[in-house]
């Protein structure tokens, strides 16, 4: 009935940068997993071996990946959500911090929220590595660092973007907030006139 998902960063340090996404998912009360039932490793199993396992400290499953702590998909209880990401640390820090569980005020199937500065940063981290290397088609670094300031100050303008969406018998209605930067101040809205 709930689906929550965000990206939440790029780990740098993978030979392509990836993206590092948490979410949440509401579980029925029938079908809540038991995380605990994962088997044993495998006899002679290697701590780095890709297999499933149980932190029963932290109450967390997980399977390593080749690479780095963001290859690492898993899986936490927390109340009636289930805590999902591609990167073991990531859950465990949701789980610490609690995840957002609150529902929306309005009635949707969709609702999607963009932080553009947020994501203009990550996006020209994990970009400039293809441009110090030589591998992003019109740009070399100098270029794309010229290019990235234009982006990032585009970026800054525009506090976040949400579009909300719900179905309804043949038709989808959905309504598109952008939410501005005051030009020297915080964001405009309804706490900030």
């Amino acid at each position: 009935p709930a689906i929550r998902l965000s990206c939440v960063g790029f780990d740098q340090n993978e030979m392509l940068p990836v993206p590092i996404v948490v979410g949440t998912l509401q579980v029925p009360a029938d079908a809540t997993p038991n995380l605990a039932s994962l088997p044993p490793p495998p006899e002679g199993a290697n701590p780095w071996d890709s297999y499933p396992r149980y932190d029963a400290d932290k109450k967390l499953a997980s399977v390593p990946l080749v690479g780095g702590p963001s290859m690492g998909p898993s899986a936490a209880l927390y109340g009636r959500d289930l805590l999902i990401g591609t990167s073991r640390e990531a859950v465990e820090k949701l789980a610490k911090e609690g995840p957002a569980t609150g529902e929306l005020d309005e009635q949707a199937n969709l609702v999607a929220r963009v932080h553009p500065e947020a994501v203009v940063a990550d996006g020209v981290g994990a970009l400039r590595q293809f441009a110090e290397m030589g591998m992003l088609r019109g740009y070399d670094l100098e270029s794309f660092d010229a290019a990235a300031k234009g982006w990032k100050s585009s970026a800054a303008r525009v506090k976040e973007v949400v579009v909300i969406a719900s179905g309804t018998d043949d038709a989808i209605d959905a309504e598109l907030r952008i939410v501005c930067n005051a030009p020297n101040g915080p964001a405009e809205g309804p706490d900030n006139p």
